[in-house]
């Protein structure tokens, strides 16, 4: 099958190097260089890297050296107009990392965590006008593991999918896809994450604010602060036992085994690996040993 593939990122990357082995690819879109990091230096996309190294050609939207048959769609994060997705011979397909039509929008991984989802998986669509509300060719249910955060389950998912693509475009090829309509009763919306939202409120429950660091691991990072510096969570768990009541924040236990134990709205949280900002991501008893943190002391914002 002749294959124009449009993408971005490590996810779409996995996909890209599995059709590889089996379809031709006539070339590959990737969104232009963006600055990274403190430096702001031009960072490639490991797309791009991987096309050039490949010799696969990278395009700008507007023309093709050769016609296509199939789109195929992985996180670009742009909306193809109709004159381009008229293009291929066939259609274009997106693979969308949720089970269609839940969890539509750009952050279906992040948000199934937060939301405490037990199972997701990926959906292989024909692209129509409306974002993620195309046609179902394929899908793919998946198990969400126990304390997975959305860098982890990210991984998964894009193996899952690149598999899942394989089966949909051999489906297509051998004229066997049964394209069927998305229940838009059941659908679903999530927006984008914002870096705000990572901010813990210690008035939810523990378990939401479990399910709400898991969702924004690695990034954008959930975060409190202690003494007016912001620490990035990494890794926390619920305690099994009930707190004594006090104020929400509070840092009711410092054990150097277990964590700090931090009182929430309802239950507490055990913080197991932390990132105080300007310094590397270390364990609670590396904190602990480095750091003078009292039991009583308040995790919030200086007022």
């Amino acid at each position: 099958m002749k294959i124009i593939f449009w993408g971005n990122g490590d996810f779409a990357l996995v996909c890209l190097k599995k059709l590889a082995f089996k379809h031709q690819i006539l070339g590959v879109v990737a969104s232009p260089d963006k600055r990274k990091g403190r430096g702001l230096k031009i960072g490639i996309d490991p797309i791009k890297e991987f096309s050039q190294r490949q010799k696969f050609p990278i395009y700008q939207p507007e023309s093709f050296s050769d016609e296509p048959e199939l789109f195929v769609v992985v996180n670009y994060g742009r909306k193809l107009t109709k004159e381009i997705l008229d293009i291929p011979k066939i259609y274009s397909i997106n693979l969308h990392p949720s089970l269609l039509p839940k969890y539509r929008g750009p952050a279906p991984i992040n948000w199934v965590l937060i939301q405490g989802e037990k199972k997701t998986g990926v959906s292989i669509i024909k692209i129509g006008e409306k974002i993620d509300a195309g046609e179902l060719i394929y899908q793919k249910k998946v198990e969400i593991k126990e304390g997975e955060n959305a860098g982890e389950l990210s991984e998964r998912l894009a193996e899952e999918g690149a598999v899942a693509l394989l089966k949909a475009i051999e489906l297509i090829e051998n004229k066997r896809a049964e394209l069927l309509l998305q229940s838009e009763k059941e659908a679903t919306y999530f927006p984008k994450l914002n870096k705000s939202d990572g901010e813990i409120d210690w008035s939810k429950s523990a378990c939401q604010i479990y399910n709400l660091i898991r969702g924004f691991t690695p990034e954008p990072g959930a975060f409190t602060f202690w003494k007016g510096k912001r620490i990035k969570l990494w890794k926390t768990r619920v305690s099994p036992k009930k707190v004594t009541p006090s104020t929400f924040g509070e840092i009711l236990k410092i054990d150097k085994d277990k964590g700090i134990l931090v009182r929430t709205g309802k239950d507490g949280l055990w913080i197991e690996e932390l990132q105080l900002e300007g310094k590397r991501k270390m364990s609670s008893k590396e904190f602990i040993i480095g750091h003078r943190i009292r039991v009583g002391e308040k995790l919030c914002r200086l007022e």
